[in-house]
């Protein structure tokens, strides 16, 4: 689905520089049936136009959205597997509570606060990784 996002934002820009209000019509289907018969994906196998659309749209060819807390994940991992060759595992309670104590105060935390505010979740500062 990257290919056909980036190769459809390729037609797009081409087709302003020509002075053309859009991509030609089709120019996606094409584009999505050259990428199954170039990567051998099986016609049962959806890909969707919407979705690249919606892709070049939002500017995430990739279609992956990051998390805040990627930064700090190796850290987590990291505590876990440590406590994990103690004979202390980590429940539901304390791993969230773990995770907020490393990320507090830093801007990870903040931008934690936002992302989950973006999604409709309730979020504040101390409590952003929970169940």
């Amino acid at each position: 689905m990257t290919r056909c996002s980036e190769e459809r934002l390729h037609v797009q820009q081409k087709s302003k520089n020509e002075g053309l209000p859009c991509a030609p019509k089709g120019a996606l289907a094409t584009i999505v049936a050259e990428a199954r018969r170039r990567f051998n994906v099986a016609n049962g196998v959806k890909l969707s136009e919407e979705t690249t659309r919606m892709r070049i749209k939002r500017g995430n060819l990739g279609g992956q959205i990051k998390s805040p807390m990627e930064p700090v994940e190796a850290t987590l991992v990291t505590f876990c597997v440590q406590r994990a060759r103690m004979g202390l595992q980590l429940n539901s309670t304390d791993f969230p509570n773990l995770a907020n104590s490393l990320i507090g105060g830093t801007e990870a935390e903040t931008a934690m606060v936002a992302y989950e505010k973006k999604r409709g979740l309730e979020a504040e500062t101390g409590s952003v990784c929970g169940i």
